[in-house]
């Protein structure tokens, strides 16, 4: 469990990154546009492989998380996490602080918000229709209007 919240940290850490990068280089970040968490399924498979025969020290993590598929509007984004040795170097590479880092924690959980109402909504009648609990009393409305 300890290594899965050491991934994802890491993680979210490169998420942050790439978007302060797209940001600063105008190009979307669609990519980015998914709860971290998420991210942790490209990894997934090196955690169920390996996660309980190594150390993960954090060398170990950020060399995993560099399987992220590489999405090629990001080419020069990717291609300095690939040749970075550790976060840190790659942070200073792409010239992102601490305190850029921080300024995105409400860009993520906007992120956040939005990746999880897209994973309950659903098509009724041809139309979206956000499936929570406290919603499900509007669906016959939802259904009547058509």
């Amino acid at each position: 469990m300890a290594r899965r919240a050491s991934c994802l940290k890491t993680l979210q850490t490169i998420q942050k990154a790439g978007i302060i990068w797209c940001n600063r280089n105008n190009v979307s970040f669609s990519f980015w546009d998914r709860n971290a968490a998420d991210l942790l399924e490209f990894i997934d498979a090196f955690l169920e492989k390996e996660g309980y025969l190594d150390i993960w020290d954090d060398g170990k993590i950020f060399t995993i998380s560099k399987s992220l598929p590489h999405d090629e509007k990001l080419n020069p984004f990717w291609d300095v996490l690939d040749n970075s040795s550790n976060l840190k170097i790659f942070l200073r590479s792409i010239d992102i602080k601490d305190e850029d880092l921080n300024g995105t924690e409400e860009k993520l959980e906007e992120m956040k918000n939005r990746a999880e109402k897209r994973k309950r909504v659903v098509s009724v009648c041809g139309k979206d229709f956000d499936n929570t609990e406290d919603n499900l009393s509007q669906l016959y409305n939802h259904i009547g209007n058509f």
